[in-house]
């Protein structure tokens, strides 16, 4: 039996999101039991969604915790300021464009009263499946399962695991550090980290417990020129933030930004540099979907010069 039911916090951050918050926050109220509240920080919307989210407070005043940054912040400082408000002992993350699906709460404690975990004083983290729905409306479901195989903190840099759908309890949560905010939209990567660095168990139960909807976010309306250098910066921070890194590591940071730099400035000797790191990573010990992948975007970049060439596009 466990010690203790858990209380579940959700943190949704949200900006000018007024079509879209009711949705995320009508999926969180539905998980019904565990549901401890919901802390939403508007980050100075300029249309009607803080509007919304009042509506939504005077009817579930119990519940929702709601917050209005009085001018912008951004994503990031956003994100930390809920950390200063959530009381719960269980800890989900629910942006304000995206839902939780039907069961999540109750199917993750059921899998950690399995494990009999005390959510005040252990260091859990908690994983299940999600579901992406792209613009044209196609869905697909990207699983989380390998913690059941690898290190998290492994999966994690190598982005072979996902922080949606998973929840961690209070002692992971009061580990959580500021970090940097200069290096562009990769900057969650540092905050996401944190979960798989200060967990010290972690399971997984086959259950899409969240949907993300592609391609409305700040990430898709990004220019590629400045994602790749947020990935460079985020990855060099990373290796600090992180540190000591491995040797294997400190390879996969140097091929992932040989990548990036290659996209920015298409060169034979950056490419070179590209494919040499390519041949040096581990790719097998991650299995099949993860040689396949990286495989695939070495080749895409590889022909990404002759398409501009043919096409003019780049």
């Amino acid at each position: 039996m466990n010690k203790s039911e858990p209380k579940i916090s959700v943190a949704t951050i949200t900006y000018n999101q007024e079509k879209l918050i009711g949705r995320a926050l009508d999926s969180i109220i539905k998980q019904g039991r565990y549901l401890h509240e919901i802390i939403v920080a508007d980050d100075c919307s300029t249309d009607g969604t803080w509007q919304v989210v009042c509506e939504y407070c005077r009817k579930y005043p119990n519940i929702i915790k709601a917050f209005r940054h009085e001018r912008n912040v951004g994503i990031f400082s956003n994100v930390e300021f809920t950390w200063t408000k959530i009381t719960g002992n269980l800890i989900y993350q629910c942006s304000g464009d995206d839902e939780l699906c039907e069961g999540l709460f109750e199917k993750a404690v059921e899998r950690l009263t399995i494990e009999d975990i005390d959510y005040d004083k252990d260091a859990v983290a908690v994983y299940c499946d999600f579901a992406v729905v792209n613009p044209s409306g196609r869905r697909y479901v990207i699983s989380n399962s390998l913690v059941e195989k690898h290190s998290p903190r492994d999966l994690k840099i190598r982005n072979l695991i996902f922080n949606r759908s998973v929840g961690y309890t209070r002692k992971v949560y009061n580990s959580f550090k500021h970090v940097p905010h200069d290096t562009g939209i990769y900057t969650d990567g540092l905050i996401d980290i944190q979960v798989q660095l200060y967990s010290e168990c972690s399971y997984y139960f086959k259950h899409v417990g969240s949907i993300y909807y592609a391609g409305i976010g700040i990430g898709s309306k990004t220019p590629r020129d400045i994602q790749y250098q947020s990935m460079i910066d985020s990855i060099v921070e990373m290796s600090r933030f992180i540190a000591p890194i491995s040797r294997d590591e400190e390879l996969w940071f140097e091929y992932v930004i040989s990548r990036n730099k290659y996209m920015q400035n298409k060169n034979i000797s950056s490419f070179l540099r590209y494919l040499q790191l390519y041949a040096r990573i581990e790719k097998i010990k991650y299995g099949l979907p993860f040689l396949k992948r990286e495989t695939r975007m070495l080749i895409v970049a590889a022909l990404k010069p002759v398409k501009t060439f043919f096409t003019g596009k780049k």
